[in-house]
């Protein structure tokens, strides 16, 4: 213990000693705004975690699912035609006329 107080003991005397040369500690207005500039990758990270969606289990333990794989989330999708639609009304279907 008394080593680790020599050493504390030390940084201070040096930092006291450089104070005339760099000038006292700056720590801003802590009133002020902070100022946050997103760059390219802030927002291309953004526009990722955009497509997450936060969800929570019974335990409160909480994930993230894609918003595209969230059935809550997913927009229906029109009805699919089935691989027997060809456009024609139900009974005119022109390859069965005759197998009847």
């Amino acid at each position: 213990m008394h080593k680790d107080r020599d050493m504390a003991g030390d940084f201070m005397h040096m930092t006291d000693r450089l104070r005339p040369l760099l000038g006292p500690a700056d720590h801003g207005d802590p009133s002020a705004p902070v100022l946050h500039r997103h760059d390219y990758d802030e927002e291309a990270s953004d526009k990722e975690l955009a497509t997450f969606s936060i969800r929570s289990d019974s335990g409160g333990h909480r994930y993230a699912v894609r918003k595209s794989d969230d059935p809550a989330l997913r927009t229906p999708d029109p009805a699919a035609p089935s691989s027997m639609d060809d456009g024609h009304p139900e009974g005119d279907i022109p390859w069965s006329r005759g197998m009847q």
